[in-house]
């Protein structure tokens, strides 16, 4: 996946997903990025933010796998 950082201005990092793991109640995701720098990004998904993105990403990115594929 390619992630952009405001702090990197322009710059594009390639990440991969690294793992998801439940603390506390809220599905921590990490994410490596591996080009140009090494950082470990975790992100932290709630119970709504899970449910939009499941709302918001299910069309798009099923419609990608039909065009792409």
């Amino acid at each position: 996946m390619r992630v952009r950082s405001t702090g990197l201005g322009n710059t594009e990092m390639v990440c991969q997903i690294d793992g998801l793991h439940i603390i506390d109640g809220h599905l921590l995701m990490t994410v490596k990025a591996i080009e140009p720098v090494r950082w470990r990004i975790r992100i932290v998904l709630t119970y709504n933010d899970i449910l939009r993105l499941l709302r918001v990403g299910t069309f798009v990115i099923l419609t990608y796998l039909v065009v792409s594929g």
